[in-house]
Parts: C-alpha cells; sequence; structure tokens
C-alpha cells in the first residue's frame, strides 16, 4: 500500500526515526491486569499488552484501522509478544502444548470489503514470526480461514454494557472445517477488547466446535 512507503516511521511517543513505537517508549506503556471472565471458568484469562487509553496505543491502532496504516501492525504485536511470551510459556507448562493455531477474530465480508484487510489479520502474523522465534518448544501456525463472521452486526460502540454485546453479537461467528479444531489449542488474536463481549462469543464457538484450550490475546483493553 502506498501509505505504508511514504509513512514516516517515527515513534509515536518520542518522535524518533526507529519505529511508529521506539523501544524505550514501549517499555513506558503499562500492561493491563489479566482479565478472567467470571461467567466461563473454563476460559483462561484475557492477556491484554497494553491499556488502550494510552494515547500511543490508542493512535497506533487508529492508525492501523482506520487510515490503514499497515506498518501499525508491526509494533502492537511486538508489544503483545513482549507482554505475552511468559504466559504463554506458563500456560505451555500447565497444558503441555505442542502446537498451537493462532486464529484472528474475523471481521464480516461487508466490513472487509470498506477497510480492504482484517486488522487483527495483520497483527496474528506478525506475532506468529516472533512466537515462532520466542518460544520453539511449540509449533505455531496461523488460521485464516477457519473462525468466520457469518453475521453483519450492528456497530458494539452503540451497545454499552456486555450483556447487550453478547446479545448483538450471538450467532455471529461459524466454524469452517470443524475438524482442524477438534483437540486443538488457540491464541485467539483481536486489536483492542472493551467489554470482552466479541471474544467471549469467538471463544464459545471455538469451544462448541471441540477446541481444547483457547488463549485470548489483544493488543488493548
Amino acid at each position: 500500500m502506498i501509505l505504508d512507503i511514504i509513512f514516516p516511521k517515527k515513534c509515536l511517543g518520542c518522535g524518533n526515526n526507529e519505529s511508529i513505537i521506539c523501544k524505550n517508549c514501549q517499555n513506558l506503556i503499562h500492561q493491563s491486569e489479566n482479565y478472567a471472565d467470571e461467567t466461563d471458568s473454563s476460559v483462561l484469562p484475557l492477556i491484554a499488552a497494553a491499556c488502550y487509553k494510552n494515547k500511543i496505543i490508542k493512535k497506533t491502532i487508529w492508525l492501523l484501522k482506520y487510515k490503514k496504516i499497515k506498518v501499525a501492525a508491526e509494533p502492537l504485536s511486538e508489544l503483545i509478544y513482549s507482554r505475552s511470551v511468559e504466559d504463554l510459556s506458563e500456560i505451555n507448562i500447565f497444558y503441555s502444548i505442542k502446537d498451537c493455531l493462532i486464529i484472528p477474530v474475523p471481521l464480516s465480508k461487508k466490513r472487509l470489503k470498506e477497510r480492504g484487510f482484517n486488522q487483527a489479520e495483520l497483527i496474528a502474523s506478525n506475532l506468529m514470526v516472533k512466537l515462532k522465534e520466542g518460544i520453539p518448544a511449540i509449533n505455531f501456525s496461523l488460521e485464516k480461514n477457519i473462525l468466520r463472521k457469518i453475521k453483519e452486526t450492528s456497530s458494539q460502540v452503540i451497545a454499552k454494557d456486555k450483556s447487550k454485546r453478547l446479545k448483538n453479537l450471538k450467532g455471529s461467528f461459524g466454524i469452517e472445517h470443524p475438524e482442524k479444531i477438534k483437540g486443538r489449542n488457540i491464541i485467539l488474536i483481536d486489536d483492542v477488547s472493551t467489554t470482552g463481549a466479541t471474544l467471549h462469543e469467538a471463544t464459545s464457538v471455538l469451544k462448541k466446535a471441540g477446541a481444547r484450550i483457547v488463549i485470548p490475546i489483544v493488543a488493548a483493553r
């Protein structure tokens, strides 16, 4: 994309010509606490790399989603990796994970056509490379076409509380090739989680299809 070529890689925090979020500024961004879904104890806690209120994070996600600056996915995946690698290593100890599917939360066909790409997929692709290098004990692979958004839903911003968002999302996800899910370990990736309703519904669909464990991870919450 032309915007990726002409967009200057200046740090949104300090202005250095290094990365959209340089290493020093990444270290200054506070991580959100892992969030456990109290309605379902079988779901592993959500790992969020950063707080969405952070101005640098908010602007990076805005550049990626609405200005279509695809290179903005790189620092987000780097931040996710640095904030999740220890948790994933511990999960591996408890669950003996030999391999793991990385699945991005999908967009509807309409939203994908409007945006031209799925931001969660870009983040997931970058993250997979880092995880393969960082945790060689686990075989990571990216699956982009298993979890599908099969129903167009109204904007999640409109529904303020989790119960309304869950109702809005009910039946919106489907599984293609469920045999690829049964008994598998899954990392579910999205850019932002507000109430957790999207991840809750997607996780529920994956577990009903036979997933062994689902680890939800987002760039910000």
